[in-house]
């Protein structure tokens, strides 16, 4: 999945849940800028503030998704 298309389904996932991204923030300890350009899918924003992102918006379990190399 291309970091474009993560970003989307991370931000439509947010709204979904009625999350402001003030609490995704708080949950996730990123700053404002950060979620900004993870929901953008900017390819430089680090795996791991996606991570934080995916567990923060209840999507945790799709990590598993994205890093198992069987499926």
């Amino acid at each position: 999945m291309a970091a474009r298309d993560l970003g989307r389904v991370l931000r439509a996932a947010r709204l979904r849940r009625r999350m402001s991204k003030t609490a995704v923030i708080n949950l996730a300890l990123i700053s404002q800028q950060t979620l900004d350009r993870v929901e953008q899918g900017d390819p430089t924003v680090s795996f791991g503030a996606y991570a934080v992102v995916l567990h923060a918006v209840g999507l945790g379990s799709a990590m598993v998704l994205l890093t198992d190399d069987n499926g």
